[in-house]
This record gives C-alpha cells, sequence and structure tokens, in this order.
C-alpha cells in the first residue's frame, strides 16, 4: 500500500500511475464508493470491477478526463481493454464455480467411491509372551 500520496482504495495504486481518470456517472459512483458517497478514490480498474459487481449495472458510459485527442483516444482503449479482462475474469470464475459444484455433487451422489480401507490391522504382541 502506498503512504502519504492518493491511493486506490482497493489496489492502492498511487494516483499519479493512474494511467487517465475515469468518470462516471455520480449515482454509479455513490453505489460503489466505500461510504456510498462522492467521496474516495478508485483507480479505473478497480472502478471497473466494482462496477462489474453489481447486479442492477449491465453497462456504463465512461469516459477519461485527460490527454489530447490521441491520449483520449489511447485512454477509451485501456478502458475498453480492463472492461473485457473484467468480463474474461468474471466468466473464468463462473466457470471455475460451476465446476466446483459439479464435482461437489458428484461426490455427494450415489456414485460415491467407498472409502479406502485402512489395511491390515498391527498386530500387538502382550508384553509377557516373549
Amino acid at each position: 500500500m502506498c503512504k502519504k500520496v492518493a491511493c486506490c482504495n482497493d489496489c492502492g495504486l498511487a494516483y499519479e500511475q493512474f494511467p487517465c481518470d475515469m468518470l462516471i456517472p455520480d449515482d454509479l459512483w455513490c453505489l460503489i464508493s466505500d461510504n456510498h458517497d462522492l467521496g474516495g478514490l478508485l483507480c479505473p480498474n478497480c472502478i471497473c470491477k466494482r462496477l462489474v459487481a453489481l447486479p442492477q449495472v449491465t453497462g456504463v458510459k465512461a469516459r477519461p478526463l485527460y490527454g489530447d485527442e490521441d491520449h483520449r483516444m489511447q485512454d477509451w482503449q485501456i478502458i475498453e481493454q480492463w472492461g473485457r479482462r473484467v468480463d474474461r475474469l468474471e466468466r473464468e470464475k463462473q466457470l471455475l464455480h460451476d465446476e466446483l459444484n459439479a464435482l461437489k455433487s458428484q461426490s455427494d451422489g450415489p456414485d460415491k467411491p467407498p472409502p479406502i480401507p485402512a489395511g491390515p490391522k498391527p498386530i500387538i504382541k502382550d508384553e509377557t509372551s516373549f
């Protein structure tokens, strides 16, 4: 985590290292901010992660806040890449969740394999039988 500088509340990335500023509507920001108000700081990547986690959000109009025309295009491309990356991670998460549930249901079902036998019991001789 960074100290004494403005940082993303989630990942700790220093503000100076943000690739761009990202502006989203205030009502959405209030849904994802820590105190559900207009305060706080999130990098664009963490903004996207939090927005994806909201079931009521299906799309967001966002825009970078600085840079000339070339930089703005690069910023939009970065935001699109982040969005695609978050979407891909969400799909992978769902696939892993489905696989885990399938494995759990197999182990709980009637086809559950029998327990592995412990093997022969050791023979314990009485100390007096030497």
